[in-house]
């Protein structure tokens, strides 16, 4: 911004002459600008390097906007006498000010397309220079300006198409809030939206996870485990690659290894680079306790080796699809039964027993048909509501240990997650199996999703 004034200060009486430079040069910067916090929020620069380019580049580049605008009014009111007046160092602080405000507005949003649109304004104003130009006034200069003008053209339609190519617009018309990253994975895409200073992690259609409540989330997939298991030494979860389980496992200083199964990478990735989902799940997928695989959950379950596991978590979608229904079956559930040790617990995501009772139905009966003692419970969420839970296991379901024998992150309220006795789901189940997916039958009844 101090530069924008001292250049304003600077062309009071050459404003005509410099502007077309200066517009071009502030095209280019509210380009760059939203890809500088891209790549910070991505974690491939340093948010130091953002956060020190960024005033430099929008308050030098913005700032000249000012002088377009006081330039064009004091020419059609007093060319002489207003422009020398109006354009001094206060003003042009303020004016830059103000649209430093708009462009931060913007490129912390990290819609890149929003910057592409600026700076094509940008390089409008300054094109139309040279053709109000008299001819007298340097054909020589003039021809100078529409090479840079061609050239800055070009960077914004390479700019455009790149942004497109990273930030698709029906990505962005499909969220209520701004899009700060989208990514196209092998079988998901990922996408991260920012609004109610949160940010929402979406995986294909499917909101994941929400910095507003990730930590409930996280604590219902492990925490009543984790009560009833004396140390725990061997961990397997399924789920899209959010890291939130693992975290809470890495808790537990007796838990050896942590095998994470996933059908696509992209949320891992993604999550191993942006500092603040690394920070929101302690850098887990990092640690060298846990093991990334890359397969279909039910794939690997047919042909890895019979290893057992003290706690299996499954935090899959939910059965909206014939892909999907398989992770809700009995065969699913048998072949998690043989990995199991003695005493071990599975945890499994049961949807919402308020809004789809009949799918809540049918997983708990499927388990129970596949030769497991289930005990179901609830969490209480911002973003999905009241969403329902089961655990499993073999035999009997142990019972909580003595709170002095608990680590400090599974002993806390767990009575929360006590179903009352008026909320407890009644209706009868069908098994849901490979050939006849009773889960997702009932799942798109109720949620009116016919999508396959």
């Amino acid at each position: 911004m101090v530069s924008g004034a001292c250049i304003g200060v600077y062309t009071r009486s050459h404003a005509r002459s410099l502007l077309t430079a200066a517009l071009i040069v502030a095209s280019l910067a509210a380009q760059i600008s939203p890809w500088l916090y891209w790549l910070a929020l991505d974690g491939r620069i340093a948010y130091r390097v953002a956060l020190v380019a960024l005033p430099c580049v929008c308050g030098c580049g913005l700032a000249i906007l000012s002088i377009w605008v006081v330039q064009h009014a004091t020419d059609i009111a007093a060319p002489n006498c207003l422009l020398r007046a109006i354009i001094s160092a206060p003003w042009l602080a303020a004016a830059g000010a103000f649209f430093f405000v708009l462009a931060t507005i913007s490129t912390r949003t990290g819609v890149l397309v929003c910057g592409v649109v600026l700076g094509a304004a940008f390089l409008c104003l300054a094109a139309s220079i040279p053709f109000e130009t008299k001819a007298h006034e340097g054909n020589a200069k003039n021809s100078v300006v529409v090479s840079l003008c061609i050239g800055v053209l070009l960077v914004t339609v390479v700019n455009a198409v790149v942004a497109n190519r990273c930030l698709p617009q029906a990505a962005v018309r499909a969220s209520n809030h701004m899009v700060v990253h989208f990514q196209r994975g092998r079988i998901y895409d990922l996408r991260i939206t920012s609004g109610q200073d949160a940010f929402h992690v979406f995986v294909g259609s499917r909101l994941r996870f929400s910095t507003l409540d990730q930590e409930r989330w996280a604590s219902a997939l492990t925490r009543p485990a984790l009560a009833r298991l004396r140390c725990p030494k061997r961990a397997l979860v399924f789920s899209l690659g959010e890291g939130l389980a693992e975290r809470e496992l890495l808790r537990q200083p007796c838990l050896e290894a942590i095998t994470s199964v996933v059908r696509d990478r992209v949320a891992v990735d993604t999550a191993r680079r942006q500092p603040w989902w690394r920070r929101t799940i302690s850098d887990a997928w990092h640690s060298p306790r846990v093991r990334l695989i890359e397969r279909d959950p039910a794939v690997w379950l047919q042909d890895s080796a019979p290893d057992s596991y003290d706690l299996v978590i499954v935090d899959l979608p939910d059965p909206d699809n014939y892909v999907d229904a398989k992770y809700f079956t009995r065969y699913f559930y048998r072949e998690i039964g043989k990995r199991l040790s003695a005493n071990a617990i599975l945890l499994t995501q049961a949807t919402s027993a308020l809004r789809s009772p009949r799918t809540f139905a049918s997983i708990l009966t499927t388990l129970n048909d596949a030769g497991f003692h289930t005990l179901a419970y609830r969490a209480a969420m911002t973003t999905l509501g009241e969403w329902y839970f089961l655990m499993a296991s073999p035999t009997a379901i142990p019972e909580e240990l003595p709170q002095a024998q608990l680590q400090s992150a599974t002993s806390m309220a767990l009575e929360s997650f006590v179903i009352p006795p008026d909320a407890l789901p009644t209706l009868p189940g069908r098994v849901s199996r490979l050939d006849d997916p009773a889960a997702m039958d009932a799942f798109i009844e109720e949620s009116g999703d016919e999508t396959l």
